[in-house]
């Protein structure tokens, strides 16, 4: 189970920097923390749908020989499928080729994106561009950050309930009060 955890963590690791890359190629810097903070709020809001949805599901109880986690796993995970392939093939590689903008919006998103560009691009993996990233204190200042910011949304929100339990119990000064006494 930890090997799954861990190449889950792995798989989705770059979705986040991802996107904020994306972002800072398409929005100018002045208005990129909005569209962050709109991915962070996005975090937090399918947290809470897919808290509703889990505790439908594993409302439901065993149907059809499986155990209710366990069709909690197959539906999620059969969304996250479907959603993965719609997104492959129909998200563009660049704004400028965008299907769903008309020629004007695109010359558009091209003007914008020389005019707020500040590196050179490329399709293919240049080692010099890998080295000025790695050597780059801004990158391992916000590196650090994510890393930070994530655990404690992301690392307090799934251990959470392992941790109330157990410290359940636990004996001494950490025990949990017991309301009742």
């Amino acid at each position: 189970v930890i090997a799954c955890r861990i190449l889950l963590g792995a798989c989705e690791a770059g979705l986040f920097p991802s996107l904020t890359f994306v972002i800072s190629g398409i929005y100018p810097s002045i208005s990129q923390g909005k569209r962050i903070a709109v991915l962070y709020i996005s975090i937090a809001l399918s947290g809470a749908v897919g808290g509703l949805i889990a505790y439908g599901i594993q409302s439901m109880g065993d149907r059809h020989g499986l155990e209710a986690w366990r069709w909690l796993f197959i539906i999620e995970g059969i969304i996250s499928l479907v959603v993965g392939a719609l997104c492959w093939v129909s998200l563009p590689t660049s704004p400028e080729t965008a299907w769903f903008l008309s020629k004007e919006e695109r010359a558009t998103m091209a003007v914008i994106r020389a005019r707020n560009q500040r590196f050179e691009t490329s399709d293919k993996l240049s080692w010099k561009q890998a080295a000025t990233a790695l050597t780059d204190p801004l990158v391992w200042i916000a590196s650090l950050s994510l890393f930070c910011s994530s655990i404690a949304m992301f690392g307090f929100s799934t251990f959470l309930p392992t941790l109330l339990k157990g410290m359940k119990y636990v004996k001494g000064p950490l025990a949990l009060a017991d309301p009742l006494v």
